[in-house]
């Protein structure tokens, strides 16, 4: 069937007619132009200026402020529609903890923030405070201003932490600013380990003893948790040296559940650990053994040193303990040299007598007695005495 051109052009007319009647749902939101800034502060320090960063010790508490703006004019008209806010904090631990902060609208740009919190310890994190997220805002007029703060309930506090929270939509103007802040606390996983030995049957515990070969040595592990989280499935492990041996059935364990001590049926004490528990901020324990030395070390100085580890969650920590032995050598026998027996007979073969000089007989006497040949020099002397006596009775 043929339209007529009449007919098609009062068609025509009527429908866009119906145009500038659509419903505002659809057509395009406008743009709007958002700002954001994160601050952090030291609420347990009593910091109360908002910083780009902050030191907290462990503990500590850090309060954290996400401020947004609308950034068009006040007589704009342009809404920032179902604006939403969120916080992400690291989810390891360590010195520098950096927050992250968004915010966007439907129909607006979205500003990624951030602020920095410098921590003590390298095992140290942040973790939100339950129940202190806090929004406040303007539920006036630009003209006469109502500010109020509410608190996000913990639906709103999870979603938050997890991709933002929709806090609805944000009118243009500094007279409709808003933050939102939370309290994030310093928690720290620490935990301190001591090791100490003695022999069994003495009574004092000490970093460094002295032991003999074959002797039996007790070791005592301290453990403490000096964080402020709880430890779960506390490990205590323990490292012999070489040359000392465990004594099977000798493990016990001490702590506020078992203040008599309790023994231990795993003998896995030196062989990969034991889990000794669980312990809330503050609480101990102690884990002690014997051990024994080998009794047939060679000669020499020993320097036993028994290392301790305690292991809760991520955290490992040891300790040392010391037990030097000292193993004398063997006495060594000296050679027997025999006794020389003297000759019965003297020597066959006549002593070397020197020459007498021709200077007389003093001459001759003085020279022998020189050579401490005093016998020979004395018989020498008697001769030529009587030679000179018998030439002067032929004069």
């Amino acid at each position: 069937m043929t339209i007529l051109p009449k007919v098609r052009n009062a068609v025509l007319a009527a429908v866009l007619a119906l145009v500038p009647f659509a419903p505002a749902a659809a057509q395009a939101a406008e743009q709007v132009r958002l700002e954001s800034k994160l601050g952090v502060a030291n609420a347990t320090a009593g910091e109360t200026i908002y910083a780009p960063t902050t030191n907290a010790k462990t503990d500590e508490t850090v309060q954290v402020q996400l401020w947004y703006h609308n950034m068009e004019n006040p007589d704009s008209g342009k809404i920032a529609k179902n604006v939403k806010v969120g916080l992400a904090l690291p989810t390891a631990a360590g010195k520098s903890q950096k927050i992250n902060g968004t915010f966007s609208a439907e129909n607006g740009n979205t500003v990624n923030t951030n602020a920095t919190v410098n921590l003590a310890l390298d095992n140290s994190r942040l973790e939100m405070v339950p129940g202190t997220a806090l929004w406040r805002h303007n539920t006036g007029t630009n003209d006469q201003p109502n500010w109020v703060t509410e608190g996000l309930n913990a639906t709103q506090e999870q979603a938050l932490l997890n991709g933002g929270v929709v806090l609805g939509d944000e009118k243009p103007c500094f007279n409709f600013e808003a933050t939102v802040t939370v309290k994030l606390r310093v928690k720290t996983d620490m935990v301190s380990i001591t090791k100490q030995v003695r022999k069994v049957g003495e009574k004092d515990w000490k970093a460094e003893n002295i032991a003999k070969a074959g002797d039996t040595l007790e070791y005592l592990i301290t453990f403490k948790n000096e964080g402020n989280t709880n430890l779960v499935d506390v490990v205590i492990g323990d490292n012999l040296p070489a040359f000392v041996t465990y004594v099977p059935g000798t493990t016990k364990l001490t702590n506020t559940v078992n203040p008599n001590g309790l023994k231990i049926t795993s003998d896995n004490v030196t062989k990969g650990g034991i889990v000794v528990g669980n312990y809330s901020p503050g609480a101990n324990g102690y884990v002690s053994f014997q051990a024994k030395i080998d009794a047939n070390l060679k000669a020499g100085d020993y320097d036993f040193k028994n290392v301790a580890l305690v292991k809760a969650g991520t955290i490992v920590r040891e300790n040392y303990a010391h037990t030097k032995v000292t193993v004398a050598g063997k006495p060594v026998t000296p050679p027997v040299t025999p006794p020389v027996t003297p000759p019965k007979t003297p020597p066959t073969t006549p002593p070397t007598v020197t020459p007498l000089p021709e200077t007389g007989i003093e001459g001759a006497a003085a020279g022998l007695l020189g050579t401490s040949t005093l016998t020979y020099a004395g018989y020498f002397f008697k001769k030529s005495r009587k030679s000179l006596t018998d030439a002067l009775r032929n004069k």
